[in-house]
């Protein structure tokens, strides 16, 4: 069983406002997942194409 604790606190109502205008979310927990759902596929991106020159032909 995963107990699931939502906590957020996000102060800067400009910031959240934006943030759910540019992920065109509905609600802040969305927002957040997709940001950082985006920030790990960067992240993986980055790893892949650091592998990706060091391959020898």
């Amino acid at each position: 069983m995963v107990a699931h604790d939502k906590f957020l606190v996000l102060e800067d109502v400009e910031f959240v406002n934006e943030l759910l205008r540019f992920t065109k979310t509905k609600t802040k927990t969305a927002a957040v997942a997709e940001t950082v759902k985006e920030q790990i596929m960067r992240e993986k991106l980055k790893e892949l194409a650091g592998l990706l020159g060091s391959i020898d032909y």
